[in-house]
């Protein structure tokens, strides 16, 4: 989606997020998903990604956050360690962790849900596989102790041992 990474046309498709009904929605994000990598980069497009993250629904959320994830870990590596790629990653955990976890967890804590939990947990599985064995590299990389920044304010207490 050229229009997502043009200095101007950004902020059309960013409004456009915002405002427009299902099937526009459904049309941008299969738009954005055609080379989401090169979009997510790019510091135009970084910013448009960013915004579906925080006004698209959940299930938009979903398949933005599968298709970057989906790419081989040296893909997500790059993006974790790009200056743009990194606030997309950020946005996904925080996204991921901070609004769908808190709020699957005052679930769980009333309907005792457990299985919601899970299935959010693995979504974002694959960029917490991706730090486990590099968490000292990405601390001392200056856009990478970004995204561990981010792990660790937003991951479950109880989880945190697990990946860092």
């Amino acid at each position: 989606m050229e229009i997502s990474n043009d200095q101007s046309g950004n902020y059309c498709v960013q409004k456009l997020l915002e405002v427009s009904n299902e099937d526009v929605i459904r049309k941008i994000v299969s738009s954005l998903c055609t080379d989401i990598c090169k979009v997510c980069m790019n510091s135009y497009g970084s910013k448009v990604v960013q915004k579906a993250f925080d006004c698209l629904k959940i299930e938009h959320r979903v398949i933005i956050s599968n298709e970057i994830l989906n790419k081989n870990s040296n893909e997500v590596d790059k993006m974790i360690k790009d200056q743009h790629g990194n606030h997309v990653i950020q946005k996904i955990i925080e996204k991921g962790f901070c609004d769908d976890i808190m709020k699957l967890k005052r679930e769980y804590n009333s309907k005792n849900e457990k299985s919601n939990m899970s299935n959010t947990m693995r979504c974002l599985n694959k960029i917490l596989v991706n730090i486990r064995g590099m968490v000292y590299e990405l601390c001392i990389h200056a856009l990478g102790c970004r995204v561990v920044q981010k792990v660790i304010e937003c991951l479950p207490s109880e989880l945190l041992d697990e990946y860092i």
